[in-house]
C-alpha cells in the first residue's frame, strides 16, 4: 500500500503527494474493474488518509491534485451505482425465471 506521507511546503512532497493520489486512482479503477470490493474499501480509507495529510499543507498543485481525484471519486461511485443495479436487475430476472420454471413443474407442464 502507498504510505501516506507527513506533507511539508516543498516541492519534493507535493509531487509525493500528486503520484500517490494519481497511482492511488489507477488502482481504485483496477478494483472496480475486476470486482475487488474489499480491496476498494481499503483503498478508500488509504485515499481518505493521503487527502487529510495533504489538506494540512496543500498548495495549488495538490489542491489540483486533490480535485481530480474528487472528479474520480465521483465518476466511480457512478460506475459502482451502474453494476450494482446491472447486478440487482440479474439477481431479479434469475429468481423470476426460477419461480416460472417451478410454477410450469407444479402445473405438469414440464416432464
Amino acid at each position: 500500500m502507498i504510505a501516506a506521507q507527513n506533507i511539508s511546503d516543498g516541492t519534493d512532497n507535493c509531487r509525493t503527494v500528486i503520484s500517490q493520489l494519481q497511482m492511488l486512482r489507477a488502482r481504485m479503477q483496477a478494483a472496480f474493474e475486476q470486482s475487488k470490493w474489499q480491496d476498494l474499501a481499503e483503498l478508500d480509507n488509504e485515499c481518505r488518509r493521503i487527502v487529510t495529510d495533504a489538506m494540512s499543507n496543500a498548495n495549488s498543485s495538490v489542491l489540483e491534485a486533490l480535485t481530480e481525484t474528487v472528479r474520480f471519486y465521483g465518476s466511480l461511485l457512478q460506475d459502482c451505482r451502474y453494476s450494482k443495479n446491472q447486478i440487482a436487475s440479474e439477481a431479479i430476472a434469475m429468481r423470476r425465471s426460477h419461480a416460472r420454471g417451478r410454477h410450469y413443474h407444479t402445473m405438469n407442464l414440464v416432464k
